[in-house]
């Protein structure tokens, strides 16, 4: 019997404060809520933790911005809408324009309701705004504009794809079946190209065509590079439609090119041409060119020069023309065979030498100077008055300004006109909606400007061009619709995103709660339990405190 080591008592005395922490502990968790209320309490648990904290409040934050962002598309959307409304009404009464009943009084009474509509159109455009943000005037970034794109889709739209064609098909006997012909507007074209049209296969099969048009060298009204646009449309033109028709013969460039130069005239060229060199230097371009193989070609103005003079000598050497030479090749003759059939020539290669023959084309050339062909104001292009005795082909009336204004200008062809922001610029608001957790989960919206300019609607007038404004107003109607396909796309998206989100804060939280939050079941009970244990410590420690007290009943016995 000890007095001063009480072991008992120092057992219960470690076993009481054990059961003291153990209950501060529970009684912890159960006031708290959480099983883990320091970073002692589970070390993994709380890192893991705290990184789920920082995931749920920051898709809380994104769900909000989604929200938001739905509410920003929602009010441009409205106004787009009123918009459509008016473009409604615009082609309505450009409709009621058409009609003979209304005389110039009436009309010119519709068109000053138009001239508000119009007004009422950039007061939409330009005072949407979602928290002080324009939404659809085309001011954010994002874009650029180019004032001059309307002016070649006008052209494109009015005469120059239509009286192209036509010309093609009046001259050449060539016509389109129906494949996919794609315009597409771009700055600084590859090569420097001013408008180019290229030719797609698969196999033998044709599948689409491309007119490139390089806006970058446009200068209004319809000239591009200091050559008039439309005149290079139907140049363009001639290579699509020899593509459609001829696409199983290969042709040589001197070929190609000077088809393509006389549908339209190049006496200005050939005159530029011939200031750097003589008329046997430019003849003798093509020396020894017979077939796609041998064809001495090079792309720049000499050879474009030289390749114009040979067609058009061709067209006359020929019995039915250049026109019956296109007929061959279409059918499927070589170009061998096609001058057989038409000229006194054996081939190509007899051609070609004639061509560069003193004699020959050179002869022929010095003619058309000695003349004054190539300095009068007919361009020498194909049934004009210079080449085949008709009326004066002028470079202003080469491709006549007829206007009717047209979405389908081409009879031969599938045009794929520019929209969006692929294939024709437009100025545009953009949008960077946070949409996730991370600085790259953006949603990017752009809405194009739906002003009158950039719908196409400026100096629109139903009192003296009704049709023609029917036609504008369906054009905007689609670059509208485009738009609000966009912003219904954004709407959509973001709705989804909202639901998946949802899901994650749930799942991501319930992950979380199984690791911080306290089980009260657990805590509740293991309470209790250490309660018990403390009070039977307590009770222990002070029996054992206790027992060195039976000594003195030793000493004073």
């Amino acid at each position: 019997m000890q007095i001063n080591t009480n072991s008992t008592a120092l057992f219960a005395y470690r076993a009481l404060t054990s059961q003291q922490q153990h209950l501060g502990k529970a009684m912890e968790r159960l006031s708290s809520g959480l099983r883990i209320n320091s970073a002692a309490d589970d070390v993994a648990g709380v890192a893991i933790s705290d990184r789920m904290t920082a995931r749920v409040r920051s898709l809380n934050q994104v769900h909000r911005n989604a929200n938001d962002g739905i509410s920003l598309l929602q009010t441009a959307d409205s106004a787009l809408g009123n918009i459509g409304d008016i473009l409604q009404r615009i082609r309505e009464i450009a409709i009621q324009a058409s009609n003979a009943s209304y005389n110039g009084t009436d009309r010119d009474s519709m068109q000053g309701e138009v001239n508000q509509l119009l007004q009422e159109i950039n007061r939409i455009s330009v005072h949407t705004e979602f928290n002080g943000k324009k939404l659809i005037d085309g001011t954010g970034n994002g874009g650029s504009a180019d004032t001059n794109e309307q002016l070649v889709i006008d052209g494109l739209r009015g005469s120059w794809l239509r009286e192209s064609e036509d010309l093609v098909e009046t001259y050449y006997g060539l016509t389109g079946h129906g494949t996919s012909f794609e315009i597409i507007l771009e700055n600084d074209a590859v090569g420097g190209q001013l408008a180019s049209v290229t030719s797609f296969y698969l196999g033998t099969t044709i599948q689409k065509h491309e007119l490139r048009v390089d806006m970058t060298d446009f200068t209004p009204p319809d000239q591009i590079g200091g050559t008039d646009l439309d005149r290079v449309i139907a140049h363009e033109m001639v290579h699509g439609l020899m593509a459609d028709n001829i696409y199983s013969i290969a042709l040589p460039d001197w070929f190609k090119e000077g088809a393509a130069e006389f549908i339209q005239g190049a006496d200005e060229r050939v005159v530029g041409s011939l200031s750097g060199t003589s008329v046997s230097g430019l003849t003798s371009l093509l020396a020894g060119a017979t077939g796609i193989n041998t064809d001495p070609w090079a792309s720049d103005s000499d050879h474009y020069s030289s390749g114009y003079i040979a067609i058009r000598y061709l067209h006359e050497k020929s019995t039915g023309g250049i026109k019956a030479i296109m007929a061959d090749l279409s059918a499927g003759d070589t170009l061998n065979t096609a001058i057989a059939n038409n000229t006194s020539y054996a081939n190509t290669a007899a051609f070609i030498a004639d061509y560069t023959s003193a004699a020959g084309g050179q002869a022929y050339l010095q003619n058309l100077i000695d003349g004054g062909y190539l300095t009068n104001d007919d361009t020498g292009a194909i049934g004009g008055a210079d080449a085949d005795g008709g009326p004066v082909r002028t470079a202003e009336s080469v491709i006549p300004d007829t206007g009717g204004y047209t979405l389908d200008p081409l009879s031969g062809f599938a045009e794929v006109w520019p929209g969006g922001f692929d294939n024709k610029s437009v100025t545009q608001n953009s949008f960077s909606l946070q949409v996730g957790e991370n600085a790259s989960d953006t949603l990017n919206v752009r809405i194009g400007a739906t002003t009158v300019t950039t719908l196409g609607l400026s100096n629109i007038s139903v009192a003296t061009a009704p049709n023609t404004v029917i036609d504008k107003v369906d054009q905007a109607l689609i670059y509208l619709n485009e738009q609000r396909g966009n912003v219904g796309a954004a709407q959509n998206r973001l709705g989804h995103l909202i639901n998946v989100n949802a899901i994650n804060i749930e799942t991501i939280s319930a992950a979380r709660s199984r690791i911080l939050d306290a089980d009260y079941g657990q805590e509740t009970g293991e309470l209790v339990r250490r309660q018990i244990l403390q009070q039977a410590s307590q009770s222990l420690l002070a029996q054992a405190n206790a027992a060195p007290r039976q000594i003195l009943s030793l000493l004073t016995g």
